[in-house]
């Protein structure tokens, strides 16, 4: 079984970019959705405090069965942030992480026009704090690759 970790902000086309490619041989595990399935709500809350363990727990156990399944080609994970913790816990999946590739300001339209989110603005401050976590992360990749580099064009390594 492959395990694809779908990451990326909210409203950047996570679950969108899942359905498109799903197999009647794959399973998914959505937060969003589980979060309204257990409470029967119809919108996207920013909000989660009841749920959010157990949905958490739900992702761990779902994992832990799926690792042992032979009749799943791919489990799609979708998710906004990704824990150290997490990514510790399935290395031994040799996961392959998809980030999706929206700006923020394409993030930001989206939300503007998405009626299953009615607290905009929790949205949008969520939404930049994710590429407030992200572009710092990969400022910081860079900035370690070019030093890198020049080190290796100074020394001749």
């Amino acid at each position: 079984m492959k395990l694809i970790v779908v990451y990326g902000a909210p409203c950047s086309g996570k679950s969108t970019y899942v359905r498109s490619v799903i197999t009647d041989k794959d399973l998914v595990y959505d937060y969003d959705e589980l979060s309204r399935a257990i409470t029967y709500g119809k919108h996207h809350l920013s909000k989660r405090e009841l749920t959010h363990q157990y949905v958490l727990d739900f992702r761990f156990a779902i994992i832990k069965r799926a690792r042992s399944e032979k009749d799943i080609e791919k489990m799609y994970i979708i998710s906004t942030f990704i824990t150290d913790e997490f990514k510790e816990w399935v290395k031994d999946m040799k996961p392959i992480y998809h980030k999706m590739e929206a700006t923020q300001e394409e993030c930001l339209e989206r939300l503007s026009k998405d009626d299953m989110r009615p607290d905009k603005e929790e949205w949008k401050s969520k939404i930049k704090e994710w590429y407030n976590k992200y572009q710092e992360r990969s400022t910081t990749i860079k900035q370690r690759i070019k030093t890198k580099i020049k080190d290796a064009i100074v020394t001749g390594k």
